[in-house]
């Protein structure tokens, strides 16, 4: 860029975008004047630019210049000069660093917009995601209410068929008689025996039981 001044003897208007190294920008962000002609009058304006999309504003590093075409009118302090080559050399360097900065004020904007989407988005999509947490939990809690039903309905059923095998197997001391033989099952095996006494209020049977001998299928 120095060179290039010097090579076409006029002034070069370098515009560094607020992007990247603080340091590179303060070197490459300004007027430069051409030493093989120091009474030059003639700016010719250069912007530094980037075609790369993979760099954030922090670190992006320009790949190429782009000359800037002379404008017809520019407004500088709510006046209009008909000629760019009028103006003082630092009045179109604040130009177009307030133009670089407009753009830069834009691109920031439309970064934050975006990044606002994208937040908007992520947020979204975590509700979506608690939302079908708190539904599987629902139907988790719902499985386990209708295991617990049934577990209910499984234990009375059993607590009827102990009340109804109780029923059906309970005994009335009424059917029995002293000196009446029965057969008592105990311990899986029966026994031929007489009853010797009935106590009604502890319903209650005394029975005088046989014993098999052990030779013969006989009882004493």
């Amino acid at each position: 860029m120095f060179r290039l001044s010097s090579v076409l003897k006029i002034n070069i208007c370098s515009c560094y975008p607020k992007r990247g190294n603080p340091n590179v920008r303060e070197d490459l962000h300004r007027l430069i004047n051409a030493r093989s002609n120091p009474t030059a009058t003639s700016v010719a304006v250069i912007m530094c630019s980037s075609t790369r999309s993979d760099m954030v504003a922090n670190h992006k590093v320009p790949n190429q210049v782009l000359p800037i075409p002379p404008v017809d009118k520019i407004c500088i302090d709510e006046e209009v000069v008909e000629s760019v080559n009028k103006i003082k050399c630092d009045d179109v360097f604040d130009v177009l660093f307030q133009m670089q900065n407009d753009c830069t004020e834009n691109e920031i904007v439309e970064e934050t917009i975006n990044d606002n989407k994208e937040m908007e988005n992520d947020q979204e999509e975590m509700k979506i995601k608690v939302e079908v947490i708190e539904n599987e939990q629902i139907e988790m809690e719902i499985d386990q209410e209708e295991m617990n039903i049934k577990a209910d309905f499984v234990e009375n059923e059993q607590i009827e068929m102990d009340v109804e095998f109780e029923k059906n197997n309970r005994f009335c001391l009424n059917d029995f008689k002293v000196e009446e033989f029965i057969i008592v099952n105990y311990d899986d095996k029966d026994y031929p025996g007489k009853i010797i006494k009935l106590n009604t209020l502890l319903q209650e049977i005394f029975v005088q039981c046989m014993q098999p001998v052990k030779t013969t299928n006989l009882y004493m």
